[in-house]
């Protein structure tokens, strides 16, 4: 054996997490909708006279077209929607409020947000904790 003068040691951080990209890059999991979000293949907008209507909790501050869209939105069992609208339009009021609406009928369900930036998930999450 030669003989060393010196042994460098290098701490690498926790395997598991690069493991866990890994796997997941290699063998990613199938979503249900996953062809709809890549082909950004959207649904037909719900006929609003084949939806049941929902008593909305929390709907004073919204319009009578904010309350259809919350009442559509509820009434739909699947599929991969898009709510739009120019900027004051009521998007996040009637986004909270559906939250609120379907949180309350699904209690057991996780709901996911996200939004073109940080800010406006900020001030849609500010709206959402003052009516909790």
């Amino acid at each position: 054996l030669e003989s060393v003068d010196s042994i460098e040691l290098h701490w690498l951080y926790g395997l598991t997490p690069a493991q866990r990209m890994f796997e997941v890059c290699n063998d990613p999991p199938v979503v249900q909708f996953q062809s709809d979000l890549i082909r950004a293949s959207l649904n037909e907008w719900p006929n609003q006279n084949e939806n049941t209507e929902v008593q909305l909790l929390s709907s004073g501050n919204l319009n009578d077209s904010q309350k259809e869209v919350v009442n559509c939105l509820l009434n739909i069992k699947s599929g991969l929607y898009l709510v739009v609208g120019p900027p004051g339009t009521g998007k996040t009021t009637t986004s909270v409020d559906f939250i609120i609406n379907y949180c309350h009928q699904n209690q057991n369900s996780r709901v996911l947000v996200s939004a073109p930036s940080n800010q406006a998930v900020h001030v849609l999450l500010l709206n959402l904790l003052n009516h909790v």
